[in-house]
């Protein structure tokens, strides 16, 4: 029945006009209220006072159908993680990183201090004793901050 009404265009069959003044609750939807006279009237339920009890005691499975659709959306969505994941976890084998960033390529995770790890870039600077001017400048993926000291120290 629910399929039926999600088919039918509301506006083209007249049920237009609920709007919602500054007094009073919000109207209901007519959709709701098309759907509610329809199974009033196919089981042969005429009073209002009927159609409320009635409401009242089926809400319980259209909960149900909410909480359903609400689970099957949230594995839709971890089935898509999934496979993103898998992507990104293949892509590791192939490579000869230890991690992949998924904001930027050239970024890697770095650690700051101790405890404080930051997506970041790594360069190796090497300064003149002198004058302390920048001599050379690479840009690692090496988690390292004593990486270049040896490399350069004859320069």
């Amino acid at each position: 029945m629910d399929a039926f009404f999600d088919k039918l265009d509301l506006q083209k069959l007249g049920f237009t006009g609920t709007v919602h003044k500054s007094e009073g609750r919000p109207p209901h939807a007519p959709g709701v209220l098309l759907k509610l006279y329809l199974y009033g009237y196919l089981n042969k339920i005429r009073s209002s006072r009927k159609l409320e009890k009635e409401c009242n005691r089926n809400t319980g499975a259209d909960e149900l159908q909410i909480k359903k659709e609400r689970i099957t959306q949230g594995l839709a969505k971890l089935k898509e993680r999934t496979i993103k994941y898998d992507n990104l976890q293949e892509k590791l084998n192939n490579t000869d990183d230890k991690q992949i960033s998924t904001t930027d390529t050239d970024s890697r995770s770095i650690l700051v201090t101790k405890a404080i790890v930051e997506v970041a870039y790594n360069t190796q600077n090497v300064v003149d004793d002198k004058y302390n001017l920048i001599v050379h400048t690479k840009a690692t993926k090496v988690n390292t901050c004593k990486k270049s000291s040896g490399e350069y120290h004859r320069l």
